[in-house]
């Protein structure tokens, strides 16, 4: 781990990744925020598995602050859903970058508090360690909804157990960003079976054909162990083809 990269530089896929985000992300809180807002209150969760250092090479903003910034910019916040609270709840494993997304964070509250944005009934938080070991659990005697961002740096760092007991939480959506191009590059090599048999929660993946297929073969299977978890709503991205042949985009939701 000491030889990873703290930072590292914003690629075109990712722009496109973040730009999905940020789309998906807004008209969600509105959503929730409004139904919580009518019935006189209610908690928004917010989390984001594999956090990253908050920012890349260039000081371009990454998934966590991109979060925060579209939540306490938006000028419902402080009078419409006044009687709403949010959590944000960050994980990276790496302790340096849990470290470089602490001090983000912190300068983008000192920033939003500056210019009038910010709300006490906004919290967030940073924890170091494995996506696995701090997951977001149920919450007990209050109404809440959870928003999920899963986007590992590779398919061993999310199993399909408990992506499934993660996303029929009540009233989430997670948005899973797929690395399709890692499991389509080792899916063929000895050594990887048990990792992705854990990813994809079953053996079935060995069953895909390689070829130019395999990828968009790969992501149906995921969402089809979404479905068979009893996830009535398994969607991939419209534009998923668009962002990138190696990345996969769904969307899974729980009434």
């Amino acid at each position: 781990m000491g030889t990873e990269p703290v930072t590292w530089k914003l690629d075109e896929h990712t722009k496109a990744k973040h730009e999905l985000l940020r789309a998906f992300f807004n008209k969600w809180v509105s959503i929730h925020s409004e139904w919580f807002a009518q019935r006189g209150g209610g908690l928004v969760r917010i989390y984001d598995g594999f956090a990253g250092p908050g920012v890349y090479v260039g000081g371009e903003p990454g998934s966590p602050l991109i979060l925060m910034r579209s939540l306490c910019t938006n000028p419902r916040l402080r009078e419409r859903w006044a009687s709403v609270d949010y959590e944000l709840h960050y994980v990276e494993r790496h302790p340096a970058r849990a470290a470089m997304l602490r001090s983000k964070l912190e300068e983008l509250e000192t920033e939003m508090r500056a210019g009038g944005w910010w709300s006490e009934r906004v919290s967030w938080s940073v924890t170091c360690g494995n996506y696995e070991e701090h997951v977001p659990q149920p919450v007990v005697g209050r109404e809440s909804a959870l928003f999920l961002f899963l986007d590992p740096f590779g398919y061993s760092y999310s199993p399909m157990t408990l992506t499934r007991d993660l996303v029929q939480q009540p009233k989430s959506d997670t948005l899973i960003f797929l690395p399709l191009s890692f499991v389509n590059r080792f899916a063929g090599r000895s050594g990887q079976e048990r990792a992705l048999d854990r990813f994809f929660g079953a053996p079935a993946w060995r069953d895909v054909p390689d070829g130019p297929g395999r990828p968009a073969a790969l992501l149906e299977l995921f969402q089809q162990q979404l479905r068979a978890a009893g996830l009535e709503w398994v969607l991939p991205s419209a534009s998923s083809q668009t962002v990138a042949t190696s990345t996969g985009l769904s969307v899974a939701r729980a009434t």
